[in-house]
């Protein structure tokens, strides 16, 4: 007897894709058929075997996927609109990059701050990042 939480996660992800996907093309407009649809169509994907060996083998690629495509959505929101809220998102974004970069130049930090170690810098430019993403909260709730 097999584990039901094996079929739980493919069946999930092909529910919200099929689901997304007729949402989004708009083809059906009544979004509970659209959701009766996309249940059947996850069904019939989790009776395979072979689908779902598939789908947690494409998984992981997926959800880098997602992560990049929700990191670029929040690198062109400044572009976008006009709002004061977004030049804070674009210092964090800037921050974050900063951490990244600044994670692999050991000899430039080690140059020009000769008494700080690496790991104080990075934790000072993480915190900073996280009050600007606590400005950010406080400003979107007002």
């Amino acid at each position: 007897m097999t584990d039901p939480f094996y079929y739980l996660l493919p069946g999930l992800l092909v529910f919200a894709i099929t689901y997304g996907a007729l949402e989004v093309a708009g083809v059906i407009k009544n979004s509970r058929v659209n959701g009766v649809i996309a249940l059947v169509i996850a069904f019939f994907a989790i009776s395979s075997p072979q689908v779902v060996q598939l789908t947690y083998s494409v998984m992981p690629y997926m959800a880098l996927l997602f992560i990049a495509i929700f990191f670029i959505g929040i690198l062109l929101s400044p572009i976008r609109g006009g709002e004061k809220q977004k030049n804070y998102e674009l210092i964090a974004i800037i921050c974050a990059l900063g951490l990244v970069w600044l994670s692999s130049q050991e000899s430039l930090v080690a140059r020009l701050l000769p008494g700080l170690p690496k790991t104080d810098l990075l934790t000072i430019l993480g915190l900073i990042l996280i009050i600007i993403i606590f400005l950010m909260v406080y400003r979107a709730w007002g």
